[in-house]
């Protein structure tokens, strides 16, 4: 991902295709809201950013958050086209980023 689709995607509210998560959910969370995602019209979720202000905090670790996800989807879910799962440099921070296609 650009970093032009990103910032505007940070400068964008949450809604039904744009969720903020300043750190990895719980593995139930996380499921429920890939699988309104896969079941919808697809969505984004940026992890790293505080969802009540919209402020780009970034992760300590982008690869141990990015495992994380990958290891829930695999425990929890069966998808038909895997989500798109990217590590964004911004503003000298770190976010983890988790395409969600609409599902068949």
């Amino acid at each position: 991902m650009d970093i032009s689709t990103f910032t505007n995607l940070l400068q964008q509210r949450e809604s039904e295709t744009l969720d903020f998560k300043q750190d990895l959910p719980t593995s139930s969370d996380l499921a429920i809201l890939m699988s309104a995602f896969y079941n919808t019209r697809g969505g984004t979720i940026i992890i790293g950013v505080d969802d009540e202000q919209r402020q780009p905090l970034g992760v300590a670790r982008p690869q141990n958050v990015e495992a994380g996800v990958v290891n829930i989807i695999r425990d929890r879910l069966t998808l038909d086209t895997p989500p798109k799962i990217e590590i964004v440099s911004y503003q000298d921070r770190e976010f983890v980023v988790v395409a969600c296609p609409k599902g068949i």
